[in-house]
């Protein structure tokens, strides 16, 4: 039976994860719907394009859902791949999300009274976008972020 209210959600960042590892760890956390915050669902590593991770999650019966309008903007992602400031490319990052105010309204409906997960590459969070994005949320839900390893 769902929650009332979701007190916390989580986010994590499958770079060190298996396919295996983060399905047991969404599972182990009763994650009901994971929430993909990258703009192309695409990944060169085994099992992490959004086919394969729709199709096993919902053999665990995660529900799976592609949020591109939340995903770093190719001028940015450039920015950081020719200059490695991460601070510098999260700042413009923030502003970009400032623009996307009704897909976080959306995404908001999609997950009130479940517990979701955040899904992004990067392992460490604060150099990730779904950082920001947690920020926000937090701040339109009043829940907070618990940041899966």
């Amino acid at each position: 039976m769902p929650r009332s209210r979701a007190t916390s959600f989580f986010t994590l960042g499958y770079q060190f994860h298996s396919l295996t590892t983060l399905l047991n760890l969404l599972s182990a956390n009763e994650v009901s719907v994971l929430i993909d915050v990258r703009q192309n669902p695409v990944s060169r590593k085994r099992g992490f394009s959004r086919i394969s991770l729709e199709k096993n999650a919902a053999r665990l019966g995660i529900e799976y859902l592609h949020f591109p309008c939340l995903g770093t903007p190719p001028q940015i992602r450039k920015f950081y791949g020719r200059t490695g400031n991460v601070r510098q490319a999260l700042k413009r990052y923030e502003a970009h999300l400032a623009s996307r105010k009704k897909c976080l309204e959306s995404l908001v409906r999609r997950v009130t009274c479940r517990q979701f997960c955040l899904l992004c590459l990067e392992s460490d969070y604060t150099s990730c976008h779904r950082s920001i994005i947690a920020r926000h949320l937090t701040e339109m839900m009043g829940c907070s972020p618990i940041h899966l390893k």
